[in-house]
């Protein structure tokens, strides 16, 4: 008999079994689903920002309908071009309005920033996405100008390039401060980590962000080693006079949990607490998973498989990515098991994109107790329809038991 986390509560591993969905056992090759035509993902985008589901966040939806509606066919560029020029619009007012009144110029480029990243969403796999790109990052820090604290642009040099990171810092504080490492999803990009996290600033909590191997501004593509970059990054942090060397707690979404699971391993003397939310660890990386379950996954809008291999290198082909994919197995990398931090580990029952199995698997191994939160009705990020949508989780799950592992009053913020 099965039982399910309820998931108004946390509870330490022992407490529980959930269920570990059935997967396809269809052999590598067999048909896979087709991706969504032009006109399904038209329906499907128009849904989720007429109900403020993901990806669609901050979108206006008759911004949405036009965008959608000028597309005319299934292209990188012409997706890109078709939310640039909405995008350019509202840039081109906050230009205008800077000076005369910087609030209403501030509206207007947070609705540039959110258009010119939905232009390269879900990665930027084209030059029209790139420069789409390219767009959001401008828009977005002419937003962040009048943040207060302010944003801080850091750079940090690896390997002959350079990690470019976001940090902001809590006003007034009388002493080090607790920081948060945050790391980005497959389609999420720092710009939305370190705005989504900002919440965390009045606690006197300090965040920081960078993009994850593979996307964004990242000076390396995803592999087996790949996690380097944040050493680096963890030394740059705690070599800070105003960062408590003594709580540096991490947190990682979606592809970013991969990130931030195996680092709860590798780092786990220098991190204080780790979340990570829709963890892939082992069955994610295999061909069969890959083929049955990402190829024309229905809970990703569109390009799930085609995204993901463009955070590896050279990879462009199903048997590419079959070769690539067993290597970042945590399982295969002997780390499942070693010794970590206190970790809270979110996820959905019903989630097709990642398999809940390799969360059961970090909860059912090695010798540390962690804290989970399943929902049972959840899918990607143990997000559902009704209840638990992205933001209710972030701020009754991941905001209060990170405040407790830092040693912070929730009620503090207030």
């Amino acid at each position: 008999m099965h039982s399910f986390i309820r998931p108004r509560r946390l509870f330490p591993i022992g407490t529980f079994l959930f269920l570990i969905l059935p997967f396809a056992s269809n052999s590598l090759f067999a048909a896979q689903r087709p991706e969504r035509t032009l006109e399904q993902i038209k329906q499907v985008m128009l849904y989720r920002a007429e109900n403020h589901m993901y990806p669609m966040f901050g979108i206006n939806l008759a911004d949405a309908r036009e965008a959608l509606a000028s597309i005319k066919a299934r292209g990188k560029d012409q997706w890109a071009a078709a939310w640039s020029a909405i995008g350019d619009h509202y840039m081109a007012k906050a230009n205008a309005l800077a000076a005369s009144n910087p609030k209403e110029a501030d509206e207007n480029y947070l609705q540039a920033w959110h258009l010119y990243s939905m232009g390269a969403w879900p990665v930027q796999s084209s030059p029209g996405k790139e420069r789409a790109y390219k767009k959001a990052i401008a828009a977005f820090l002419a937003y962040a100008r009048s943040w207060d604290p302010p944003l801080q642009v850091i750079h940090i040099p690896f390997e002959g390039k350079e990690i470019t990171g976001y940090l902001r810092t809590p006003k007034n504080a009388k002493g080090p401060v607790p920081v948060a490492l945050l790391i980005n999803g497959l389609d999420s990009r720092k710009e939305g980590m370190i705005a989504r996290f900002s919440t965390l600033l009045p606690y006197g909590i300090g965040i920081f962000a960078t993009d994850s191997p593979g996307g964004g501004q990242a000076p390396i593509k995803a592999s087996p080693n790949a996690d380097r970059m944040y050493t680096p990054i963890i030394s740059y942090l705690l070599a800070r006079p105003d960062v408590d060397k003594n709580r540096l707690a991490l947190y990682g979404g979606s592809l970013g949990a991969y990130w931030s699971t195996k680092l709860a391993f590798t780092e786990h003397a220098r991190l204080c607490c780790v979340i990570s939310q829709s963890a892939a660890v082992d069955m994610f990386w295999t061909k069969q998973f890959f083929m049955n379950n990402v190829v024309g996954n229905r809970e990703y809008p569109f390009d799930f498989a085609p995204a993901l291999m463009t955070i590896f290198k050279g990879v462009t082909t199903d048997q590419q990515m079959g070769e690539a994919l067993p290597t970042m197995s945590l399982v295969r990398q002997h780390l499942i098991g070693g010794p970590t931090p206190p970790m809270l580990l979110i996820a959905g029952a019903k989630d097709t994109q990642v398999p809940p199995s390799d969360t059961y698997l970090l909860l059912s191994s090695g010798q540390d107790p962690k804290d989970a939160w399943i929902n049972p009705l959840g899918g990607h990020m143990g997000r559902d329809r009704s209840a638990w949508g992205d933001a209710v989780i972030y701020q009754k799950v991941v905001v209060p038991w990170l405040l407790r592992h830092l040693g912070i009053s929730p009620h503090q913020g207030d």
